[in-house]
């Protein structure tokens, strides 16, 4: 007996069947969680993250394991360390005290640690992570807009809707009066009496005067919304 286990502590993981029951010989053979598997995961730049990896039992420790990250431009896989340039000084693999836990916490996180990770055990024990960055800035404006009052941020909406409708109706407005006033000018250069766009026996033409007034009323109901 003596002899098999001293055989056995060659291996990785062996289960033993003794009297009918299975029981683990080693309890520190580690049995990746979520095997397989693949988390989505969002972060904000200067944050922290910890993207997760474990062995079902906490206290297995696994005979080796290493955190991989995908490189796109040579479509490799590369191996991450404190000592790598792009993680010096930023990441931590695992805990002391509880050795089944694998994962990896990234620290000032950056645009450029997006991407896919995995925690990778063995051919059959691994786990990706896709980590997504996202801006901080935008981040804080969206949550300073959830937590505005509904009534008040469809006040401010509602504003700012007026505002926009506002600033069209004076460009269309101002549009058409140099529109109108090219047109005048450009009657009073034919001179005489062919001209049909100046005055009319010393006094404006009715028509032209009923378009400057239908022009200032414009601007009058505009200054009113303001």
């Amino acid at each position: 007996m003596l002899s098999f286990l001293l055989m056995c502590m060659k291996l990785k993981c062996w289960d033993m069947h003794m009297r009918g029951l299975i029981v683990k010989v080693f309890y520190w053979c580690c049995s990746l969680a979520e095997n397989q598997k693949t988390d989505y995961i969002t972060a904000y730049t200067g944050d922290s993250v910890l993207l997760p990896c474990s062995c079902t039992d906490p206290h297995a420790k696994p005979e080796s394991f290493t955190w991989q990250k995908y490189n796109t431009r040579r479509q490799t896989w590369d191996v991450i360390t404190s000592e790598s340039a792009q993680y010096r000084n930023r990441v931590q693999m695992g805990t002391a005290h509880s050795p089944g836990k694998l994962s990896l916490l990234i620290s000032h996180l950056t645009e450029e640690d997006e991407g896919v990770y995995i925690c990778y055990l063995t051919n059959q024990q691994y786990k990706y992570i896709r980590l997504t960055i996202k801006g901080k800035t935008l981040f804080l404006i969206q949550i300073q807009l959830q937590m505005i009052n509904p009534a008040l941020r469809f006040s401010l909406v509602s504003k700012l809707a007026n505002h926009m409708l506002l600033v069209t109706l004076v460009v269309i407005v101002t549009l058409v009066v140099i529109t109108l006033v090219g047109g005048e000018r450009e009657r009073r250069k034919e001179g005489g009496s062919e001209r049909e766009g100046g005055m009319d026996g010393g006094r404006p033409r009715e028509g032209g005067e009923g378009e400057r007034q239908s022009i200032i009323s414009i601007i009058r109901h505009l200054h009113l919304l303001t």
